[in-house]
């Protein structure tokens, strides 16, 4: 089989709003030896409809999901045809994201340049109406694989050649970031249980077991159309309930009892100062869900809730 660039999946959900965006960025890119892989997971607004008539200079594919299987699963049945088609690198992107016109080519030039890097990553930027302000949301993340405690670099920065060009990293965002094949061959793919986020924590985890490094690159930027605004209080709901619920699944699932334990005295403890945060975030619903999550954890609830049906 011969060994074709890079695969491009994005995973689908009610997307129809940013689809648009992303198309464009996609469309004009400085490189055009990637295919796209658009996994559907049960969209029920204009999303399947958007893809299926919109303009498209790049090679692509569609495949429909009948449930909402999540962002772990949905990437990985992309992933797989990627590797059943012979990918040399698969960039897995959020309909939310917008490409510079040199991201994939940038992505794909590092990782050809460090065979020993297995993921990579842009600096992403804030997008939406704080395009113009030109300020980084991250450049790659510092964790504690066994704590889970993360340090988001470089956040809030204004994007300038003052930032590293290229910089050695231990994860990057799961909604842009660029992985070598082999990595899923032989640290396997998203963890499904998570159903979303902590899935990017867990591969890198994996990543570095088998003895790869992660490299971010300035060369390469996305910027993240995301609603930060207070008024996306679902969004919240959603981030941290699966958010926390997922940090102990992860504790549960590499036996990290002690961090765990210690973990969730923390939590107790911190009680009284959640409340004034999750009012600043949302509203007070948002404490419901954090709390909850923190709950269903230590419950191994897995997979998606049915909350949100």
């Amino acid at each position: 089989m011969a060994i074709k660039a890079t695969a491009v999946i994005v995973v689908t959900c009610n997307s129809a709003a940013h689809l648009s965006c992303l198309i464009a960025s996609l469309n004009n890119q400085t490189i055009k030896e990637f295919k796209v892989f658009f996994v559907d997971n049960a969209s029920k607004d204009e999303t399947v409809l958007y893809l299926q008539s919109c303009s498209k200079n790049f090679k692509w594919d569609f495949i429909f999901l009948p449930a909402n299987t999540g962002f772990a699963a949905g990437n990985n049945k992309g992933i797989l045809r990627a590797l059943e088609e012979g990918f040399r690198y698969v960039m897995i992107v959020n309909p939310d994201m917008e490409l510079h016109p040199s991201c994939i080519q940038e992505l794909a030039a590092l990782l050809d340049r460090h065979p020993e890097t297995g993921m990579t990553g842009p600096v992403v930027l804030y997008g939406g109406n704080r395009k113009a302000e030109n300020l980084i949301q991250m450049y790659g993340i510092k964790a504690d694989f066994k704590t889970q405690k993360k340090t988001i670099l470089y956040t809030g920065q204004p994007l300038s050649p003052a930032i590293p060009s290229v910089l050695e990293v231990d994860y990057v965002l799961g909604g842009s970031m660029m992985v070598r094949a082999e990595v899923f061959k032989t640290a396997g793919l998203f963890e499904e249980d998570y159903f979303m986020y902590n899935d990017e924590l867990d591969l890198a985890f994996r990543m570095h077991q088998q003895g790869y490094r992660v490299m971010t690159t300035r060369q390469a930027i996305v910027w993240h159309h995301h609603d930060w605004t207070k008024k996306n209080k679902r969004g919240y709901f959603l981030m941290y309930y699966y958010g926390i619920r997922n940090k102990y699944l992860y504790f549960i699932k590499w036996k990290l009892y002690k961090e765990m334990i210690r973990e969730a005295v923390l939590e107790i403890f911190l009680f009284p100062y959640r409340i004034a945060w999750a009012v600043k975030t949302a509203d007070l619903r948002l404490l419901w869900y954090y709390y909850l999550g923190f709950v269903h954890g230590l419950l191994q609830k897995k997979g998606k809730s049915t909350m949100w049906e």
